[in-house]
């Protein structure tokens, strides 16, 4: 099972998490996310980036749970039922898009509108992102030789010269990807990195890679928690 995180960022008065604060769910470490959104309030004005500089002196972070991403979704729908409750601007449970392979009817929905917008206003759209494809439904072969390119023995993470922070990061990457609210570079200095640090890993969500389906990247994963805890 892979540990999935709850986690609650408040003000010091408040005392109901079910109408105040954020609540967001998180892959890695809780201190880690809370890091990312500090970073990334500097230059955002959502709900939360505002509370966080207003209140920047009485912010405390609680780690509610740790669970399966699904049971984790599940008690963010719960405590997060509308858009706008608290600190947070989208509902809970309904945007992380494949992870653990679930999709949340109303994301498919979302992503598949907001495709077909794109190729309706902008011509050029479907050359540019594979239009050979439109419409076509791949099949098992034409996915795992898709996998098969993605998975094989020359895993991009294993690589010499690979920015192992950045590969550490995947999981999380790929769920701020697939909310399709901020462009590649906003996500990747919502993460505190440049786009030329994600562009390979950018070209791997394009083209079909979901880490959490990926053995070969599981296993990495492993590896480096493994080596984290020795290191400790």
């Amino acid at each position: 099972m892979r540990v999935c995180r709850l986690y609650w960022i408040r003000n010091q008065s408040h005392s109901d998490i079910f109408s105040e604060g954020y609540v967001g769910i998180t892959t890695k470490s809780v201190i880690k996310r809370f890091q990312q959104h500090l970073y990334y309030s500097k230059r955002s004005n959502s709900h939360l980036s505002n509370a966080l500089k207003k209140y920047k002196d009485s912010i405390v972070v609680e780690e509610i749970l740790i669970g399966s991403v699904e049971y984790c979704l599940d008690v963010e729908s719960k405590l997060r039922k509308e858009k706008n409750i608290g600190w947070n601007s989208d509902s809970g449970g309904a945007v992380v898009a494949k992870l653990g392979g679930i999709q949340k009817p109303a994301v498919s929905e979302r992503i598949s509108n907001s495709l077909k917008f794109r190729y309706e206003q902008d011509p050029t759209y479907s050359a540019r992102a594979g239009g050979k494809n439109l419409g076509k439904k791949l099949s098992d072969l034409h996915r795992k030789k898709i996998g098969d390119s993605l998975r094989g023995k020359s895993c991009a993470w294993d690589n010499s010269n690979a920015n192992l922070r950045v590969w550490e990061t995947a999981e999380e990457l790929f769920i701020e990807y697939s909310k399709e609210k901020l462009t590649l570079k906003e996500i990747s200095e919502s993460f505190g990195f440049t786009y030329e640090n994600l562009r390979t890993i950018f070209d791997m969500f394009k083209n079909g890679w979901i880490p959490s389906d990926d053995d070969s990247y599981r296993k990495f994963k492993q590896n480096l928690s493994a080596n984290g805890a020795k290191d400790n």
